[in-house]
Order: structure tokens, then sequence, then C-alpha cells
């Protein structure tokens, strides 16, 4: 295939104008990128300094516990019991069950720390 020197001028200009749109597009890709982790940030840095309020006696908290999550966030997971409705193995009636339940936080090894405290304090007022 044979090209003319005009061919490749135009192929040349129109690479050109492709690329500076890719240019731009990635430029604003980016800047709407950076915007959405400053939101993101926020919203972490508001949520991680919320005192939450647990009460261990209703929620039947049997162990607090910090892991990580699949996109590496730390988070602290509360494991407790709930009672919930469910059929019987024979199908027949409903029966209340205790169902183990978790709750996960995402807050600071501060406030992980802190809730872990109170755990045990709670624990040893009930005997447990």
């Amino acid at each position: 295939m044979r090209f003319f020197n005009s061919d490749l001028v135009n192929i040349s200009e129109y690479l050109r104008g492709r690329i500076t749109e890719l240019e731009v597009a990635l430029a604003r890709a980016n800047n709407s990128l950076t915007e959405a982790n400053a939101k993101l940030r926020d919203i972490e840095n508001e949520t991680t300094k919320a005192t939450p309020m647990i009460d261990f006696d209703t929620m039947r908290v049997f162990s607090i516990e910090r892991n990580m999550t699949i996109d590496k966030k730390p988070c602290t997971i509360i494991g407790y019991y709930m009672n919930d409705p469910v059929l019987s193995s024979d199908g027949e009636m409903v029966v209340d069950r205790d169902e183990v339940k978790e709750w996960t936080l995402y807050c600071n090894e501060q406030r992980h720390e802190e809730l872990v405290k109170k755990f045990i304090e709670w624990k040893k007022q009930n005997g447990n």
C-alpha cells in the first residue's frame, strides 16, 4: 500500500488531535479522582472521630477484633448474637434462634483499644 505525503500529513494531524483529546480526558479523570479521594478522606475522618455507643448487654457481644478489609482498610469487627426467628428444621413452625452477627466499624486503632477496654470491663462486671 502506498501512501502519499498528503495522506501521511493528514494521518499525523489526526493522531496529534486524538492524542490531545485523550490527554484532556485523562486530566479530567485525574481531577475527578483527586476530588473523589478528598471527599473520601473527609468522610473517613468524620466517621473515625465519631464515638460509637455500644450496649454490650442488648447486643450480647462476644468479641471485638481488629481486622483488615479486602481493600486494605483497617476496621474493628464486633461479634454479637441476635435472636432471629427462623423456620424449624421440619418447616412446621417459626422458632427463635441465636444467630452470630458481625458489625464492622471503621475506626482508628485508638478507638478500637477504647472499645476493647470497655468490653473487658463489661465482661468483668458480668462475670464473663
